[in-house]
Order: C-alpha cells, then structure tokens, then sequence
C-alpha cells in the first residue's frame, strides 16, 4: 500500500490559504458573512488522465465572410443583372416566364433557377442580379421550380417556395405562366423564402 505525504506542512498550507483569502477571495465573500466558513483550494492536483479529456479542444476561429469575385465557375460576376458566362442555359422550349425582382435590395445576389422535376433537383438557369434591378427568365418550360439565391453582401443562402409553370393549350392558343418573385417582404405576398445551406445552393 503506497502512502501518499502532503505536498506542503501545516503551517505552509495555512500561510497560502491566508495569501489567497487575503488577495483574491475576501472582497468577494466578507461582507455579511462574518462567521461562516469558506473552503479554498491551496494546491489543487490533476492526474494526466484528467488534464487530457478536460482539455478544451483547439477551435479555429470562423473565417470572415469575403464577398467573392467570381460565380462557382470561377468566371467574373457580370457588370450588369445577366446570365452568367459558362453555365448552360436549359430548359428552354417553353413559354413561362420568371421575373426576379431584387428592385428593393441594397445588395446584388447569386441566383439559380433550380427545376424540382429531377432527382435531385437541378440548377436550369443560372444568373446575375445587381442591387436595386429585377431580372426576367424567359421561355422557360412547364414545370416544378423553386428560385435560390446567395445574397453577395452578407453571403447568407435562401430559396423561395416551391412554384408550378403551366402551359395550356386552348382555342386561341397557348396558355403559360407570368410570374414574379421578390426577394424582399411584400405585405399580403404569398411567397416565403427560407435559409439554406451552400450545399443546396
């Protein structure tokens, strides 16, 4: 059987016990307490078991957020609200046509027109919009879509909710779809946006 000694005598555990009380812990604690007794740790000990799985784990900071330059594609954002160069353009024997109203932002966004009838949904149109300008997709097929964006200024993701084109043959020709999307709160809209990933996007 190992018998362990004290690390320090009497006297000296009572000579660090007054150090600390006298310097870190009597302004806290004396005031309406005359009396009462305090318990104060003169020399704490931790096995190297302890010291290993109490350790807080290195955490590297989160970048700041750098407002990029580019698309995904790695070709420049264009100078004006636009298809961006390099991506193809599909779907594109309809009629329906998509407006995308960023005409009450400060901040130019990254969107995509995703079609929700492939598994898994696939960007059909990809483009450009500047601050305070909207932007029309046009002869845009019949289908299920929904509208993502990733505003450049702050570099949050959205998408909007889930939207149907139609295309209608009649009489007097071909019925289609004309809708606008706005990235801002409209009162009384019936459109809401929700926070995506980057990986959706």
């Amino acid at each position: 059987m190992t018998v362990r000694q004290p690390r320090y005598s009497k006297e000296e555990f009572a000579r660090r016990g007054n150090e600390i009380y006298e310097s870190q812990v009597r302004s806290q604690v004396e005031t309406g307490n005359h009396g009462k007794i305090v318990a104060i740790e003169t020399a704490p000990v931790t096995s190297s078991s302890q010291t290993a799985s109490s350790a807080s784990p290195s955490l590297s900071p989160k970048p700041e957020y750098v407002r990029p330059t580019t698309a995904d594609n790695g070709v420049p954002f264009p100078a004006i609200s636009s298809y961006i160069d390099g991506y193809p353009v599909r779907l594109t024997d309809g009629y329906s046509t998509v407006t995308v109203d960023n005409s009450q932002n400060d901040s130019d966004v990254f969107v995509k027109l995703f079609t929700l009838d492939t598994n898994p949904p696939e960007p059909a149109r990809i483009f450009f919009i500047r601050a305070r300008e909207t932007f029309a997709v046009e002869n845009v097929k019949a289908g299920n879509y929904d509208v993502r964006y990733r505003d450049l200024d702050s570099g949050g993701f959205s998408r909007t909710d889930q939207f149907n084109l139609k295309e209608i043959e009649t009489v007097g020709g071909i019925q289609f779809s004309k809708i606008t999307l706005t990235l801002y709160k409209v009162r009384g809209g019936n459109m809401q946006t929700h926070a995506i990933s980057e990986n959706e996007f």
